[in-house]
């Protein structure tokens, strides 16, 4: 058991440098006002949650770029706003760290990076003997859903909607065949904590990221699209029609990454002098295998050349119509729930908006 303990510790103290390393490295990636500080402190709070014998299954360099994700995309994963659950990865025949966003995390995304500003989002799950109905009105979704109070009967289904600034909407439902024939087939971990113990939850996030396909969104590079991409529980194939490109990007992390003034450009797995891992899990780089990268070349072109190509967006207040920057557009938006100036920043702060 001691010995157990301490190769667990070994194994926390080297993926938290990584994780620093790595985190350092790709800082041009990253979302405005990101806490690095926080974000790790909370990662290892997280995975000390994680059963040792799991998690010590699992490459530490994988598990770095799972947090990886939730980095790039500003999701907490001590708020539930999104997992790192383990599971065995049959397709590459190894044990790995899925990450997954929850609906919180979905919400958080959504607002922040729609290109159209959205007022709101309605997730819920219907149980029986509450009263539903969906209705479709000049191409706006909309639901009529009224809960019994305090309705712990058995669960028949779940929507999702999506409410914009302009007042139109979009939404979804699905019944529980769909929900559990979606968790049964499709699903990388379908008895994982997040189901078992957080079943209604997941039914939420599993619908309303049904409705976000339909919501158009800018990220801020393609780094953050592969992260959203690949921030799901399931695991499609060819037959479902669904395009599984984003699916094979396992481990964007793989390749050079992106760092500031056109130094050469630092491998995910990096190497760590002080920190020592069980079994030498970490294999030394050679120096002749760095490489410089800018931002526009996180991923290679084979992977996904769909992602490289960066979309130009102009950014306006949805008060006054000025122009603004991404900076302030994503400041406003996770504050305010709408793309705001600065000066109209203070107004809303002030309540005068």
């Amino acid at each position: 058991m001691a010995e157990q303990n301490n190769n667990l510790e070994n194994f926390l103290v080297s993926v938290e440098s990584n994780l620093a390393t790595t985190l350092a490295a790709k800082a041009a990636a990253l979302p405005d006002g990101f806490q690095a500080a926080k974000f790790q402190q909370n990662c290892v709070a997280m995975l000390k949650g994680i059963k040792k014998q799991d998690l010590l299954k699992i490459k530490a360099q994988d598990v770095v770029a799972c947090l990886m994700k939730g980095a790039l995309l500003d999701l907490d994963f001590q708020s539930g706003e999104c997992y790192a659950i383990p599971y065995w990865n049959k397709e590459e025949g190894k044990n790995d760290l899925n990450f997954q966003t929850d609906y919180k995390g979905e919400d958080k995304v959504a607002k922040t990076y729609s290109i159209k500003p959205i007022f709101n989002t309605i997730k819920e799950v219907i149980r029986e003997g509450d009263e539903y109905q969906k209705i479709v009105e000049d191409g706006n979704v909309k639901f009529i859903f009224k809960p019994l109070p305090l309705n712990n009967n058995k669960i028949i289904g779940a929507f999702a909607q999506v409410i914009f600034t302009d007042g139109s909407s979009i939404g979804e439902d699905m019944n529980i065949t769909e929900l559990e024939q979606l968790r049964k087939d499709f699903s990388k971990a379908p008895n994982s904590p997040a189901w078992t113990k957080r079943t209604g939850e997941m039914y939420k996030k599993t619908v309303l990221r049904l409705v976000l396909k339909n919501v158009a969104k800018s990220f801020k590079n393609s780094a953050q699209q592969i992260a959203y991409s690949t921030a799901t529980d399931f695991e499609f194939n060819n037959s479902t029609g669904v395009s599984t490109s984003a699916e094979k990007i396992t481990n964007v992390f793989e390749n050079r990454l992106p760092v500031q003034n056109n130094q050469a450009a630092i491998p995910a797995n990096i190497q760590n002098a002080t920190a020592q891992m069980p079994q030498n899990e970490f294999s030394e780089v050679p120096e002749d295998n760095f490489a410089p990268a800018t931002e526009k070349t996180v991923i290679s072109h084979s992977e996904a050349s769909e992602y490289e190509k960066e979309v130009e967006v102009v950014y306006e207040c949805a008060n006054c119509g000025s122009t603004i920057n991404s900076a302030e557009d994503g400041f406003s938006r996770r504050n305010y729930g709408k793309p705001l100036c600065r000066n109209c920043q203070t107004l809303a702060k002030n309540g005068e908006l």
